[in-house]
């Protein structure tokens, strides 16, 4: 379950505006973070500080950070680049334990790399992008995509993504604000 209380929203806001001059155009910093987060400030600090030592690796070497733990929580980093230029620089999740920070992180790099591809052969803002997703993936996972999705929506030609099962049933759409 991903959690958006008011140390998390922080959290988040802090980490975007510290990376945000340290990440090149075409790039994201993608992190996860296991809840509750008892020590914000110096948590921040070093998420920041391992982002900037991914960040200064090879491309081939920062694809695939593996998961650290820091004051207590499980975090995970990944630098994706993509083809969104007004995507976000730093994606940010914070959740319940239980899910691994890398199976969250697999999961939003697989978006920017499926919004990239269909923003790259649709031209009109009055599109609609309509998505298959597993009708078997958990309440959890749809959750996932669905927060993924509005925070990428923005960086996309589409006006709207709905994202249903193989059946044809709506798991949520997202909605340009």
């Amino acid at each position: 379950r991903l959690r958006f209380d008011k140390v998390v929203v922080r959290l988040m806001a802090d980490l975007q505006a510290a990376l945000a001059a340290d990440v090149p155009a075409g790039t994201t910093v993608l992190v996860s973070c296991t809840a509750p987060i008892r020590v914000p400030g110096q948590t921040t600090a070093a998420i920041v500080a391992r982002a900037r030592t991914l960040l200064a690796r090879a491309p081939a070497r920062r694809s695939r950070a593996r998961s650290i733990t820091i004051h207590g929580n499980e975090v995970g980093l990944r630098v994706v680049t993509h083809a969104l230029p007004r995507a976000p620089r730093m994606l940010g999740f914070v959740h319940n334990p239980g899910p691994r920070p890398e199976d969250l992180l697999d999961v939003a790099a697989g978006w920017f790399a499926v919004l990239g591809g269909a923003s790259a052969r649709r031209k009109r803002a009055s599109d609609d992008l309509v998505l298959s997703v597993d009708a078997r993936s958990s309440p959890a996972t749809a959750a996932l995509d669905r927060h993924v999705c509005s925070q990428l929506l923005p960086a996309t030609p589409f006006q709207t993504i709905v994202l249903v099962d193989a059946a044809g049933r709506d798991r949520g759409d997202e909605r340009r604000r």
